[in-house]
């Protein structure tokens, strides 16, 4: 569906999709304003195809870069007409994309622990069982 048509003309450029889809400067189909037929349009987001990504930082490159070449490479190939929301920018830095940082507790605090030996288990087992059966007799006689 069509979200809103934007003025301005469409430039031909090598790295066109497709002879009807062409990049355009100011019209970006990474973030979802495509050329097509030299009308450049903007399609409305399907909500309910919404995804999101968790891409690893790297302080040489901007924020924008490090996720324009993340969609390019792991997004468009799998879903070429997938786009990046322009309108989702961070508070603190103003670039596209909300910069957050995980924190994999499991990774690094977790310490292996052995299970119990089976043995151990089953005797627990069996005690417990016996408590319940005493308890079901007093509440039975």
């Amino acid at each position: 569906m069509i979200k809103k048509l934007h003025k301005g003309k469409a430039r031909r450029s090598s790295t066109s999709m497709s002879p009807r889809h062409t990049v355009h400067p100011e019209h970006n189909p990474f973030y979802g304003l495509f050329d097509i037929d030299g009308t450049v349009l903007e399609y409305k987001a399907d909500s309910e195809l919404r995804d999101y990504e968790n891409v690893a930082l790297d302080p040489s490159n901007s924020v924008n870069e490090i996720n324009e070449a993340y969609f390019a490479k792991e997004v468009q190939p799998h879903v070429p007409d997938a786009w990046i929301d322009a309108s989702k920018k961070d508070d603190r830095d103003q670039e596209i994309g909300v910069v957050g940082y995980e924190i994999p507790f499991n990774r690094h605090f977790y310490q292996y622990q052995p299970p119990r030996d089976l043995a151990e288990i089953d005797a627990d087992l069996d005690l417990v069982s016996k408590e319940i059966m005493e308890l079901l007799r007093e509440v039975h006689s």
